[in-house]
């Protein structure tokens, strides 16, 4: 969010595309952006510090998937750990011993 908002009313520096649209801009309309861009710096850096933001970062740059790695307990007992590229069983059986089968209670 904070980069579509730097983009729409500030500079995004990153792309040469953006650089070449910023320097069409008349003169007042670069220095309005450049001067949001300052005001907005602070906020800007906080939002994009917090854990969601950086997952979010490294998930769209770098890896393609997000780091993060889920516990659930099924129904029974049974406890599963994964992720995106290591996926938790979609439906899980109950273990029955071989005595339980032959001699039931």
């Amino acid at each position: 969010m904070p980069e579509l908002i730097q983009c729409c009313f500030g500079v995004e520096d990153h792309p040469k595309k953006m650089r070449d649209w910023f320097e069409a801009l008349d003169p007042d309309e670069q220095k309005r952006r450049r001067e949001f861009r300052n005001k907005f710096k602070a906020d800007y850096d906080a939002f994009r510090a917090l854990p969601l933001g950086t997952a979010r970062h490294i998930s769209e740059h770098r890896t393609g998937v997000l780091p993060v790695t889920v516990t659930v307990t099924g129904r029974f007992g049974l406890t599963y750990s994964g992720g995106p590229t290591n996926p938790i069983p979609t439906s899980e059986t109950r273990e029955l011993r071989l005595n339980q089968i032959c001699h039931p209670e």
